[in-house]
């Protein structure tokens, strides 16, 4: 975990690899909404990242989270862990980098199209 904190991208990258190959084996569902929770919390900050290949990773993490633990901690849940992650996202949008506008828009939709999240969620 404190990897994700370091100063250092390649650590917080090689963080959020780990964390998305802990979240598609099932490995944190001990305690699925407080894993949840803090996974949200941990994606929050590192949306913001301005390095493309950590604000990448913490998109994938993003779609793994809300894919795994969407069913297993309900539909309140999810809105109030994703709706905050909706602005860094919609903020990455006006990015300069190409990539990061698109990757952000991408998992928008993603997002938008989501039962348990859905477009209303989004537009507040």
């Amino acid at each position: 975990v404190t990897c994700l904190f370091s100063k250092n991208w390649i650590l917080r990258d090689a963080a959020l690899q780990k964390i998305l190959k802990q979240v598609e084996a099932g490995e944190l569902q001990e305690d699925p909404k407080e894993t949840f929770r803090a996974l949200s919390r941990a994606l929050l900050r590192v949306l913001k990242d301005k390095v493309a290949n950590v604000f990448h990773s913490a998109l994938q993490v993003l779609k793994s989270t809300v894919e795994v633990f969407g069913p297993l901690v309900g539909l309140k849940e999810v809105q109030m862990g994703v709706g905050e992650l909706i602005q860094p996202l919609v903020e990455k949008t006006g990015d300069s980098n190409q990539r990061m506008k698109e990757a952000a828009g991408e998992s928008l939709m993603f997002l938008a199209h989501r039962e348990d999240v859905g477009l209303a969620l989004m537009t507040g």
